[in-house]
């Protein structure tokens, strides 16, 4: 099995995790700003999300000798009695996955930036806390609860950039009547799929709503171009449950991370004598089976029974929107898959606490948003000073984490 074994590898290993996981956010955003539905998005996310943990566990989990006592290598450590940290393992799957989930529609109602921002700064405040406690204590709590702070500091930042760019907006804009909105719907010419509607309406509507994603349509096109441009998903008056996911994610989030700490440690001692705790690449594995077993019944459900006024879909639909938005999708999941392989990887080594650096990804998430969204391209001043003061509370809990990291016991 290939391991990291200094602390400036699990770093360097953390680093790249931020790049990763800053950037399958826009990914998930620009195939809903292009009208594709988000359950077919979904789908294809979760199925890159698998196949990095697969491809993971065959390669760097197997390669070289296995050690029995410590790094046992991934088909060997399968036969093993240790379903408690399994268990533990595939927990921390379900928290992550519900707050993946959280995170798309998160970004289609409140958009990318806001939603990073908030979603890891609850990251940080649960999951360093409890990582802080579980190992040990190792990280130096003069650095780590300070970096804590930076991240609150920028989450604050965050609101006030989305609050003070709504209201120029608004003032500049000026509010919009409904009545003066299009009301045109992609599906309008077949109208909502009502209980007991037959077969013969539902594959019309299939049909309908694929011919809205091959043509690049919104399929939700009822709030005007003013307001939103190609989105799947109206805003608006979904401002309140938009934020109610985005918190709802971030605390998911925030208990996948220890999860999988114990799941890789035993801290609890649940585990016979003489039997390893998981490898990283064994309880990644685990992780993920959990993941994509909800992932996929969620993904059932938001097909034929959608939120927020969005058509029905179906799996004939799924199969019939192939085009190049799949592969965005996928490589969204493949992203956000290799950030999580990094991530612990980097905290074996360096420390959970000190691994929750990450969570710093609206760094990246920010400059996607900028470049593919052109996110603030007419706001004021003021509000890109604000950005700049997100940015440097970034940048300073980075810093602050990487300075407090320790070496866990079993690394010291």
């Amino acid at each position: 099995m290939i391991t990291v074994e200094s602390k400036a590898g699990g770093i360097a290993c953390l680093i790249l995790a931020l790049f990763f996981l800053g950037s399958f956010a826009p990914g998930l955003h620009y195939c809903e700003r292009k009208g594709r539905h988000p359950a077919h998005t979904y789908f294809d996310f979760s199925l890159g999300y698998l196949a990095v943990a697969v491809v993971a566990a065959l390669t760097l989990g197997e390669f070289g000798a296995s050690d029995p006592a410590n790094n046992i290598n991934f088909i060997e450590q399968l036969k093993q009695d240790n379903g408690a940290c399994v268990g533990f393992a595939m927990a921390a799957g379900a928290f992550v996955q519900f707050g993946n989930f959280g995170v798309q529609w998160g970004c289609a109602l409140c958009g990318v930036i806001i939603t990073m921002a908030a979603n890891g700064s609850l990251i940080v405040v649960i999951g360093t806390t409890l990582n802080w406690f579980l190992d040990d204590k190792v990280n130096k709590p003069e650095l780590l609860f300070p970096g804590i702070g930076c991240f609150l500091i920028a989450v604050i930042f965050s609101v006030a950039t989305h609050i003070v760019d709504q209201r120029y907006k608004r003032s500049t804009r000026g509010d919009i009547p409904e009545s003066a909105l299009p009301t045109h719907n992609a599906c309008s010419n077949v109208g909502p799929l009502k209980a007991g509607a037959s077969t013969e309406a539902a594959s019309k509507l299939d049909d309908s709503a694929h011919a809205a994603m091959s043509h690049g349509e919104s399929l939700f096109p009822n709030v005007g171009t003013e307001l939103a441009m190609h989105t799947a998903v109206t805003k608006g008056a979904l401002e309140v449950p938009g934020t109610a996911i985005v918190v709802a994610a971030g605390v998911s989030c925030g208990f996948y991370n220890p999860g999988f700490n114990l799941a890789s440690n035993d801290q609890f001692h649940v585990l016979p004598r003489g039997v390893a705790p998981l490898t990283t690449y064994t309880g990644y594995f685990y992780f993920c089976i959990c993941y994509i077993f909800l992932a996929w019944l969620e993904t059932i459900w938001f097909l034929y029974w959608p939120p927020f006024g969005l058509p029905k879909s179906s799996w004939a639909a799924y199969f019939k929107d192939n085009d190049w938005l799949r592969v965005v999708g996928f490589t969204a999941g493949v992203s956000v898959s290799i950030a999580n392989v990094l991530t612990f990887v980097g905290g074996q080594v360096a420390g959970y606490a000190t691994s929750d650096l990450v969570a710093a990804n609206p760094l990246v998430s920010t400059v996607w948003g900028l470049l593919l969204f052109r996110e603030f391209r007419s706001s004021p001043v003021r509000v890109w000073i604000l950005l700049a003061c997100m940015g440097a509370a970034y940048c300073a809990a980075i810093g602050l984490l990487i300075g407090s990291a320790g070496s866990p016991k079993n690394h010291s």
